[in-house]
């Protein structure tokens, strides 16, 4: 299992040439508020292991049912963009964008995350998730304004049912994946506790998993009331390390070590406590030292959670 190492060591797969990533920050709503990452963080390579060739899929979806390469649908009141393989399908890959993204910005922004597993024979779908924080549930003290957006149970009870019944995606005989980016990361995370049974694998990119350690940031003061007051709830509610021990999905963490919007501890925390509950092959870590909290990080990870999601029986 990888450990920390000395500044000295190698870097987690982007090492060589993570230095030439451009500047893409997303922009970011002031109401976000989330602190300065900590010192940086190095981990030992972990070795990336040869993808393995995908079983068939027990059950093919009605892909004739989805008339063009990409099409939008409406699940309970919110958008869904759906974008057909380019190559026999392989199975289901939900992008689950940041706070405040548009579900369109992970193709245009980082268009290798998209064309990487769409030529994999990936099937891409992209909820609108505005403002989510991919709660499980709202408060007297949440603002009113987040109850709009769609939350961990419009995924659970309205997305993956209406998925199941109108095109046989996302079923459990199925290869399922989730890859979320900043928030989408936290969401990916909650949803691979909330359906353990229904995913294959997970890809979590520069995302946040205990609010607890962030008592000032303000998305999630606007959300879960101020931490002074309703501390047992954010170190409780919604938080991934303290159900650590339900944790069953494979997961690839990703997270540079500049990103100055999300602490890169978060991610590190993370990996640390699932070091010790799943095998080694279930769980990679990627720690680029020079990469931000934009889309080119994200893009550059593509390859990478690929091999990892191929390399899984």
């Amino acid at each position: 299992m990888a450990k920390l190492s000395s500044f000295g060591c190698s870097f987690l797969l982007l090492s060589s040439f993570v230095g030439s990533l451009t500047a893409c920050q997303p922009a970011q709503s002031a109401e976000d508020n989330q602190s300065n990452a900590p010192a940086i963080i190095v981990v030992d390579s972990v070795p990336a292991k040869a993808p393995t060739e995908m079983p068939p899929s027990p059950l093919l979806p009605k892909l004739h049912k989805l008339k063009d390469s990409l099409s939008t649908i409406k699940v309970a009141g919110h958008e869904v963009d759906i974008r057909l393989p380019q190559a026999p399908f392989k199975g289901s890959l939900f992008i689950l964008p940041g706070y405040n993204f548009p579900k369109e910005d992970a193709c245009q922004k980082a268009p290798q995350l998209c064309q990487t597993f769409l030529a994999a024979g990936y099937l891409l779908i992209m909820p609108e998730m505005g403002r989510s924080l991919y709660s499980s549930q709202y408060f007297p003290q949440t603002q009113a304004r987040y109850k709009q957006y769609p939350d961990q149970n419009w995924f659970i009870d309205s997305l993956i049912p209406h998925l199941q019944l109108e095109y046989d995606l996302a079923l459990e005989e199925q290869r399922n994946f989730i890859v979320g980016i900043s928030t989408g990361g936290r969401g990916a995370a909650l949803l691979a506790l909330a359906q353990p049974q229904l995913w294959t694998a997970v890809a979590s990119l520069s995302g946040d998993f205990d609010q607890s350690q962030m008592p000032n940031d303000g998305l999630m003061r606007n959300f879960y009331g101020p931490y002074a007051q309703f501390s047992q709830r954010w170190k409780t509610v919604d938080n991934v390390i303290v159900r650590i021990d339900d944790w069953q999905t494979p997961i690839f963490i990703g997270h540079g070590g500049a990103d100055k919007v999300v602490p890169p501890a978060q991610s590190q925390q993370l990996f640390d406590s699932l070091q010790s509950r799943l095998n080694q092959e279930l769980l990679y870590y990627s720690a680029p030292p020079k990469a931000e909290h934009n889309y080119a990080y994200w893009g550059a990870e593509a390859k990478n959670i690929l091999a990892f999601f191929q390399s899984l029986p």
